[in-house]
């Protein structure tokens, strides 16, 4: 988990709404800026690193500038955004006035009141752009929000525990075949019984998070070392680039060579692939 502790007052850069028929969108270190996202329209897939997330609709994202994030939708996506300056610490460890802000706070009957402080620090922005104070305390109040949210989920939902550890276990072995049994076992649970926890915590089944960590990975390598489909597929276990290729267009609504042609990425630091040992 991720538990922010804020050290100073937070100063608006920025609130907006945004709609487009695909949405692509590099962010790049800045000076500790926090941006709270909320997916009114379709869904967006974003990278930090190694770690993929996917948000859909009525999901929030709390985006920390700290690894230039990069985020990706093909089909129609509209969103509603708020950016502020603020400084603070960031700490897997909970501490007494620590903020949980995890990368995606999936949709709940409280995420109402966090769209509503959004549309109001817009608003507030819009007409007295000159008197931030009231802004600063909007926002604090919607951090605040979320971490409810999430604190909430948490004290209701232990075994975000368990997702945590399967999640390690899928990136340490990204370069083999992965099974839910297999990771089950390691666990030391049944794998129906992570099958559910693992969708009610990441709003999509264990094999598809693999399958999307392999696929990301896949289009990685064949943009920045030049690999075919069917190079770059072996690497991470696959063996028929056709069903790599099927799966992709499945999962991002898109051929993953057109992807690797339209929205390309390699030529930023922050993708630095680590090639898998060969089979």
């Amino acid at each position: 988990m991720r538990y922010i502790t804020i050290s100073s007052l937070p100063s608006i850069r920025f609130a907006h709404s945004y709609q487009a028929p695909s949405y692509v969108r590099r962010l790049h270190q800045d000076n500790r800026p926090i941006e709270i996202l909320y997916v009114t329209k379709g869904y967006l897939d974003m990278t930090y690193g190694e770690e993929h997330y996917v948000a859909n609709e009525g999901d929030i994202l709390c985006i920390l500038y700290e690894s230039d994030p990069h985020m990706f939708c093909a089909g129609f996506h509209s969103h509603r955004t708020v950016g502020f300056s603020i400084d603070y610490t960031m700490s897997d460890v909970d501490t007494p006035g620590a903020l949980l802000l995890p990368e995606v706070t999936h949709a709940s009957p409280q995420s109402e009141e966090c769209l509503r402080l959004m549309l109001e620090i817009s608003r507030f922005y819009s007409l007295h752009p000159e008197e931030t104070l009231q802004c600063s305390g909007l926002f604090l109040q919607l951090l605040c929000e979320v971490s409810n949210i999430n604190r909430s989920a948490a004290a209701l939902n232990k075994e975000y525990l368990y997702v945590k550890r399967a999640k390690k276990y899928v990136y340490d072995r990204i370069s083999v075949p992965i099974h839910q049994r297999d990771v089950a076992a390691h666990l030391g649970i049944t794998p129906e019984y992570l099958c559910a926890i693992f969708k009610k915590s990441e709003g999509i089944p264990l094999m598809r998070f693999v399958n999307t960590a392999k696929l990301t990975s896949i289009r990685s390598l064949m943009e920045k070392e030049g690999l075919t489909l069917a190079q770059a597929s072996l690497l991470y276990g696959y063996a028929d680039p056709n069903y790599v290729s099927r799966l992709y267009k499945q999962y991002f609504h898109i051929n993953i060579t057109d992807a690797v042609q339209r929205y390309p990425y390699t030529h930023h630091d922050r993708y630095k692939i680590q090639l898998p040992s060969k089979p």
